[in-house]
């Protein structure tokens, strides 16, 4: 089986507070939070048997997981359904 798999991240790398532009409103003046982000996306295509496994190292490490030196990881296994097998295998006579 091939598979393409797509990963993409965002994470906040800072907050800043800024003033408003209008005039103070009943002695409030208006202030605001400007959000700086980060976005990645990164795909990669994987040949893998049918009931086989493989991981794939997760590129987006939240900052607690970096912190620690680790890595996110998923498993993947594909298994291809076939109904008639599958009725075969559990002893039940073809529809």
């Amino acid at each position: 089986m091939r598979a393409t798999f797509l990963e993409k991240s965002q994470e906040i790398e800072g907050v800043e507070k800024v003033k408003g532009v209008v005039g103070p409103k009943d002695g409030v003046e208006p202030t605001g939070e400007l959000v700086f982000t980060k976005q990645a996306s990164s795909s990669r295509t994987c040949y893998i048997p049918d009931g086989g496994s493989i991981l794939l190292a997760i590129q987006h490490r939240p900052r607690a997981v970096r912190k620690n030196g680790r890595w996110l990881v998923a498993e993947i296994t594909p298994c291809i359904y076939i109904e008639a097998e599958e009725r075969e295998r559990r002893g039940q006579p073809p529809k």
